[in-house]
């Protein structure tokens, strides 16, 4: 499984958010993983392995106004396991988008101090050290590469 080495690499995930690299390249999906993500007419989530044991730090770019619904998926995580999501507004779409923002808003009301927007709009290396799990929307990690 060394082809998880190369794609969520820290250091790799920020050159490709800096422009200097394209992270998602060569994606390791054999053909039956995209026959399935293809094929399904409901949301399909595939996980990379490398070593993960909880999800207590959730780090979730935006890329595209289409990745609002992964903020569905933070309030999940938050009420189901107390989840602390961090989101980085990659390309101001939060900002551009009130309903976004609102969202989160909301999120914010029941559950305090368990989702923030970032101020970044870039990754470093020590804050993707300390997440658990990204969760990026398919059709962003394939615009990406």
């Amino acid at each position: 499984m060394g082809f998880t080495t190369r794609i969520i690499s820290p250091d790799r995930i920020l050159n490709q958010v800096t422009g200097k690299e394209n992270l998602f390249e060569n994606l390791p999906f054999d053909e039956r993983t995209r026959s399935i993500i293809r094929a399904s007419q409901v949301p399909v989530g595939v996980l990379i392995d490398k070593g993960f044991k909880q999800a207590d730090r959730i780090f979730i770019p935006i890329f595209s106004s289409k990745d609002d619904f992964l903020v569905k998926y933070a309030q999940k995580w938050i009420s189901n396991s107390g989840a602390q999501i961090t989101l980085i507004d990659t390309g101001d779409q939060v900002k551009n988008r009130p309903e976004i923002k609102e969202a989160i808003r909301a999120i914010e009301h029941v559950a305090p101090h368990h989702i923030q927007l970032s101020p970044e709009t870039y990754l470093n290396t020590d804050f993707l050290k300390t997440q658990d799990l990204m969760v990026v929307s398919f059709k962003s990690w394939k615009k990406t590469s």
